[in-house]
């Protein structure tokens, strides 16, 4: 277990890539029910039960769906559990360091949000980058292009997040 987590500690500091997590089904899975879990409890701070459940489905979907899709347009399926795996885990970590931070936000007004809302947007920008890192070592691509890869991944999330949340 403890080498689990420097794995994934190694790849939220983009110093290994997807290649480092094991090709396991039963680690897929439960990182990808950890994933769901996380999206409810960070969809609920501000959503129904039902609005969050929704989100958090469908957030989970995409983290399978989106790379799936590049990795076979890319004849790369064999990498699809690691990469994955990876970049779920990685969205785990980085969605419970979220969770105070939203929750903060939310109980805030005004000038009270600025601190909040800077940590917000660096973990966003950190998951993009970690997401780049992961796709662009997955797809075998440049940084640029990974990096591009991300951003995709993260606008196609955002809109459907938008679409749910109405």
């Amino acid at each position: 277990m403890g080498q689990l987590i420097s794995t994934f500690w190694a790849i939220l500091r983009l110093r290994l890539g997807p290649q480092a997590v094991p090709a396991s089904g039963f680690l897929y899975w439960s990182v990808i029910g950890l994933h769901l879990v996380t999206g409810i409890m960070l969809a609920g701070l501000s959503m129904s039960l039902g609005q969050a459940l929704l989100s958090a489905f469908v957030g989970t979907a995409m983290v399978i769906a989106v790379p799936d899709t590049i990795l076979l347009l890319r004849g790369l399926s064999h990498r699809r559990t690691q990469t994955v795996t990876a970049l779920a885990g990685a969205e785990v970590i980085i969605g419970l360091a979220a969770l105070p931070v939203t929750a903060w936000f939310l109980m805030s007004t005004g000038e009270g949000q600025a601190i909040p809302a800077l940590i917000s947007l660096f973990l966003v920008g950190w998951n993009v980058a970690v997401a780049a890192h992961v796709l662009s070592h997955a797809l075998e691509v440049p940084k640029g292009l990974g990096v591009v890869a991300a951003l995709i991944y993260m606008a196609i999330s955002i809109i459907i997040g938008n679409v749910i949340s109405g």
